[in-house]
């Protein structure tokens, strides 16, 4: 009989567990806000570690498109409420190549977090023009506290967005390094145009079976970065 009542038991605590809701949201007090930081995506959508920032790219965009849109994400720590609330976004402009206004529009006085949601949004809509210049420019945000919200975690009151037109050094450059040499974007479009994916093979002869290839071309051709008007070789 006693056997029985500590099963009991047992599964009452796992139904009273697994009943919780998200600690995030059992939170009393002040409403707290804070951005959301993209994490690196393996295969099959599987989650790895956190980035330190937010990379959007118009790399594969037509000309004709000259502005978009990319959307930054900030979440709320306390009880989702029955009411929109508002919270304030400023660009910290010593620590941002682009500018605002110019680079990208001009932000809202504030923006509204849409009630009972978790998690919302804020557009920041990207000029083009000026990123055929360079390979890519920052803009560092920061949350500003208000009446509805006050700041969640510190660390997490900035985030940094890069802007660029031109391929980012992808995690796996390392395993090609050693033919390739340093990351360039020339040489990164030129795995794509071989292999026809941006991604690498998990074949060692595979990738070094192309490599040969991208450094026979780079290294027995005169190939001038646009940007920089550099040679681009793949000497160690």
């Amino acid at each position: 009989m006693s056997r029985i009542i500590f099963f009991v038991v047992i599964i009452l605590a796992c139904m009273s567990q697994a009943c919780e809701k998200d600690p995030t949201f059992e939170f009393k007090g002040d409403d707290r806000i804070y951005f959301v930081f993209p994490k690196y995506m393996y295969g099959l959508g599987v989650e790895g570690h956190e980035l330190d920032s937010v990379v959007f790219s118009m790399v594969g965009e037509p000309a004709s498109v000259l502005q978009d849109t990319c959307w930054m994400k900030v979440k709320r720590v306390g009880e989702r409420t029955e009411i929109d609330k508002r919270y304030v976004v400023t660009v910290v402009k010593d620590s941002s190549t682009a500018v605002e206004g110019i680079d990208f529009e001009t932000l809202k006085p504030e923006y509204v977090f849409r009630k009972n949601v978790g998690i919302d949004s804020f557009p920041v809509i990207v000029n083009r023009e000026h990123l055929k210049t360079v390979l890519s420019k920052k803009i560092m945000f920061a949350l500003q506290e208000t009446e509805d919200f006050k700041l969640g975690f510190v660390e997490y009151s900035r985030i940094k967005l890069v802007v660029t037109d031109f391929l980012q050094e992808p995690e796996w450059w390392y395993t090609v390094s050693g033919w390739l040499g340093a990351y360039h974007y020339m040489k990164y479009e030129k795995w794509i145009e071989l292999t026809g994916s941006m991604d690498k093979s998990s074949s060692q002869s595979y990738r070094q079976y192309y490599c040969l290839q991208i450094k026979d071309y780079f290294n027995n051709n005169v190939i001038i970065d646009p940007i920089t008007n550099e040679r681009v070789t793949c000497d160690l």
